[in-house]
């Protein structure tokens, strides 16, 4: 390396650093747990008490939820894919 870009190289690790911290400090300052970060967390101990993610995990949504996204799904693809 040239010893004239290691200032550039400092400054973009600077930069890189100062852009990190400045989008995580709403989170580090905020009281309550993130709702993606709590469902992190969720699978998280899961996957490290032994169990499948995808099917031991808690669902996050609703019943009546899931069914109107399946229902959606259904109809677009039927929209999308009839002859």
């Amino acid at each position: 390396m040239q010893p004239s870009s290691r200032p550039t190289l400092l400054r973009w690790a600077f930069a890189l650093f100062l852009l990190a911290t400045i989008t995580r400090l709403p989170a580090l300052l905020f009281p309550n747990a993130i709702d993606d970060e709590a469902i992190y967390a969720v699978v998280a101990t899961e996957i490290v008490e032994g169990g499948r993610p995808y099917v031991d995990a808690v669902a996050s949504s609703s019943i009546p939820t899931a069914v109107g996204r399946w229902r959606s799904i259904q109809c677009a693809a039927s929209m999308c894919f009839t002859t």
